[in-house]
């Protein structure tokens, strides 16, 4: 999203210019893969690890299949983000429908609905006993 960010910025900035490989000189490209990578890399790990973005670690909730099983890497990223990303470029207030859909009776997005999962609290980490000798 933030990178989402930083393109429109530049396109406002620039003009939005008919030619995209001139929206970003050689060194804005660095800074944003730079910025992007990392974050992408960092996101896909924990989604990997955990079916939890940083923001979701925060609000204490994780992404599981509909069935209560894990939901998967592929299908989180592509499904959930890929295909949510891709229409919300073709339909207009596509973010804004998919996010007030979480005021449903079960609570599902339409990216929910399309990847098959639903989420979820995160279950509370173990507490470690300290051993007492």
């Amino acid at each position: 999203m933030g990178v989402t960010a930083i393109v429109l910025m530049q396109l406002v900035v620039r003009g939005f210019e008919p030619d995209a490989a001139q929206m970003l000189g050689g060194s804005e490209t660095i800074i944003l893969l730079g910025a992007f990578l990392p974050w992408l890399l960092w996101n896909t790990y924990l989604i990997h690890t955990r079916s939890q973005s940083v923001g979701k670690m925060i609000m204490k909730i994780k992404v599981v299949a509909q069935d209560g099983g894990p939901a998967g890497t592929a299908r989180q990223l592509l499904l959930r983000v890929g295909v949510t990303q891709v229409l919300s470029g073709l339909v207009p207030f596509f973010p804004l429908i998919d996010n007030l859909m979480i005021f449903t009776p079960d609570k599902r997005t339409i990216h929910d609905r399309i990847a098959g999962t639903i989420v979820i609290q995160a279950p509370r980490a173990r507490q470690h006993r300290k051993r007492q000798d």
